[in-house]
């Protein structure tokens, strides 16, 4: 049975049509490139003439790797293309919060912050009150010293300096920081 030109381009967009369309739908988020891709995918095979011709012997490999390369070169331009933004949507994001409730929100968000950093704070200090090694965390912490120089003062092996403010740290960080984040 011989068919027509059209006859094959016909058989062959309905066999190839739904598995690429849904290649493209799972990987891309727009209905319109799906399309887009889809047909263009399919037009670009069936303007190559070995396609139609039978004379490419394993066409499904062929036709995923032209559909993949399609895939391939629409994120690249997706990726390359600047994003433009309206001057309208620009002010309608900045303007659904009338600028007196700005103030308010950000005053707001200011007093949490400073009231969540004071119970930090005074975790921390009541928690270094109750520990023999004070002195160590104040001066890794404030003034900056290495375990060399804390070793030095303290007439400890730099080794034990590090180890002891590991130590400090794990239980701030477990007492403190968990009671601060929750």
């Amino acid at each position: 049975m011989n068919f027509s030109p059209t006859d094959q381009t016909q058989i062959f967009w309905d066999r190839w049509y739904s598995p690429i369309y849904g290649y493209f739908y799972k990987r891309v988020n727009n209905q319109a490139d799906v399309e887009d891709l889809t047909s263009s995918t399919l037009t670009g095979l069936l303007l190559n003439p070995k396609v139609l011709g039978g004379q490419i012997e394993k066409i499904n490999g062929y036709v995923w790797k032209v559909a993949h390369n399609h895939l391939v070169k629409y994120i690249n331009t997706k990726a390359s293309e600047p994003t433009l933004v309206s001057v309208e949507d620009i002010e309608n994001q900045a303007s659904w919060i009338p600028p007196e409730q700005e103030i308010e929100l950000s005053q707001v968000y200011s007093q949490n912050y400073l009231k969540r950093s004071q119970e930090l704070m005074e975790c921390t200090n009541n928690y270094l009150e109750d520990l023999i090694d004070k002195k160590l965390i104040y001066m890794s912490m404030v003034d900056d010293l290495n375990s060399t120089q804390i070793g030095l003062e303290l007439d400890l092996k730099p080794d034990t300096v590090r180890q002891k403010l590991r130590r400090l740290i794990t239980k701030i960080r477990i007492n403190c920081l968990t009671l601060w984040l929750n």
